[in-house]
C-alpha cells in the first residue's frame, strides 16, 4: 500500500504496451468521463526512458463540456528494459500518487491526467494530455529559460512546498523517499576508477579544481545529506531540472515527470530549478530577487516566514547536488552536450557561492 489507508487500481493495468487496447482505454477514460466510449486507440510514438511514454490517437465519444475526451493522449508507465528492476523499488508509483491524489488539490501547472493508478507489483499507468497538441515549448538542457518564466516556476514550487510543510500527512505516502538518498548510483560514481573515467569526458574540462576532487565532492554531498536531517521538510518535485519543464502558451513554466516526488528541504527544488535553467549571468543578477519572491509566495500560501539571509545560507549549499549529478550523469540518461551545459552552470554557481566552503569541506 502507498497510502496507509489507500486503495490500488480497481482493474488490471496493462502488462505490455500491446495491452493498451480500445477496451482498456475505455475503462481508464471512464474514470474521467463515465459515459466514455472508445472506438479506437492507436499508438503513434513510443519514447523509452526510465519510464516509457507512448502517444496514442483516440477515437471516442461520450465526453461532456466539463469533461471532454481527448483526440490524443500520452500514456506513461513502467515498460522500459529496466522496469523489472525498478518496479519493486517503488520508482514508478509516486507519479501515479501525485496525479491521482495530490494534484487535484494542488492544481500545479502540469499535464492534465485523465487516469492515474498503480498496483501491487510497482507498476503505474498515467493517461495524460498530449502536450504536443498545445503551443508548448519543451525546455532543452542546452537552452536557458527567461527569468520571469523561472519566477513563475518557483511560485509553483512554493505551492507544493507550503501545502504539507512539516506535515504528518507525508508519512502516509510510504513510497516517498528522501531527496538525497545516497547509496546506489551515487556510490558507484564516487568510486575512484569510475570518477577518473568521468574526468576524461568533455564535460569535465570546464570544471574548477574543487569540482574535480572526488573526495571533496563526496564529502560535500554527505554534509548536505546531514543538513536535511535537521531541516524542516516538505513535499518536493524532487527533479525539477530544465529538462523536466516546459513553457506554456502564456509564457509560464510548467513541470512534468513527477516520478521522483520526494520529501526534504525546500532549497533542493529551488536551487535545482534556478541553477539548471538560468544563464550564468541571469542567475548572478537575479537569484536573490527570485529567492525573495519564492519566500514571499511560500509564506502567503501558508508556509513559514523565512528571512532571506537564512534562506540564502541553505540555498547555496544545494549547488553541490546539481554539480555532482550533472558531472556524473551517464550519457544513456543525458547526452554529453546536455551534461556540459548544465554542469557548467552549477560549477559557476558553486564557485560564486563558495558552496563547498559553506559546507565545511
Amino acid at each position: 500500500m502507498i497510502f496507509k489507508d489507500g486503495q490500488m487500481a480497481a482493474f488490471a493495468l496493462p502488462k505490455t504496451l500491446d495491452d493498451f487496447t480500445a477496451d482498456w482505454m475505455q475503462q481508464a477514460l471512464r474514470t474521467h468521463a463515465p459515459a466514455a466510449r472508445v472506438h479506437a486507440a492507436k499508438p503513434t510514438l513510443v519514447i523509452q526512458g526510465t519510464g516509457t511514454k507512448m502517444l496514442m490517437e483516440i477515437v471516442a465519444e461520450g465526453g461532456t463540456p466539463d469533461r471532454p475526451l481527448p483526440a490524443s493522449v500520452c500514456v506513461k508507465g513502467a515498460y522500459s528494459p529496466n522496469s523489472e528492476y525498478l518496479m519493486p523499488r517503488g520508482r514508478y508509483i509516486n507519479e501515479a500518487v501525485f496525479y491521482k491524489s495530490l494534484q487535484p488539490e494542488l492544481g500545479m501547472r502540469c499535464p492534465q491526467a485523465f487516469f492515474a493508478e498503480f498496483d501491487a507489483s510497482g507498476q503505474s499507468v498515467i493517461v495524460m494530455e498530449d502536450l504536443t497538441l498545445r503551443d508548448i515549448h519543451f525546455n532543452l538542457a542546452t537552452e536557458t529559460v527567461a527569468v520571469d518564466a523561472v519566477r513563475s516556476g518557483l511560485r509553483q514550487l512554493a505551492k507544493i512546498h507550503a501545502r504539507w510543510w512539516n506535515g504528518a500527512f507525508l508519512d502516509t505516502i510510504t513510497s516517498l523517499g528522501p531527496a538525497l538518498p545516497g547509496g546506489g548510483h551515487e556510490a558507484r560514481q564516487r568510486e575512484p576508477v569510475t570518477w577518473a573515467k568521468i574526468m576524461t569526458l568533455p564535460r569535465a574540462a570546464q570544471l574548477p579544481a574543487f569540482a574535480r576532487d572526488v573526495a571533496r565532492m563526496g564529502a560535500a554531498l554527505d554534509r548536505l545529506r546531514q543538513s536535511h536531517l535537521t531541516e524542516p521538510f516538505c513535499l518536493l518535485h524532487g527533479d525539477p531540472h530544465i529538462g523536466n519543464t516546459y513553457i506554456d502558451e502564456e509564457g509560464a513554466l510548467g513541470f512534468y515527470d513527477w516520478q521522483t516526488l520526494a520529501r526534504g528541504s525546500w532549497a533542493h527544488d529551488v536551487n535545482y530549478l534556478v541553477g539548471s535553467t538560468l544563464s550564468i549571468d541571469d542567475r548572478r543578477h537575479c537569484e536573490r530577487d527570485l529567492l525573495q519572491d519564492y519566500l514571499t509566495e511560500l509564506h502567503a500560501l501558508g508556509g513559514p516566514a523565512i528571512a532571506l539571509r537564512t534562506a540564502w545560507e541553505d540555498y547555496i549549499l544545494h549547488d553541490a547536488y546539481g554539480l555532482f549529478f550533472w558531472t556524473v550523469n551517464p550519457v544513456e540518461m543525458q547526452s554529453e552536450e546536455n551534461n556540459i551545459a548544465v554542469a557548467g552552470r552549477f560549477a559557476a554557481a558553486a564557485a560564486d557561492h563558495d558552496c563547498l566552503g559553506a559546507l565545511g569541506v
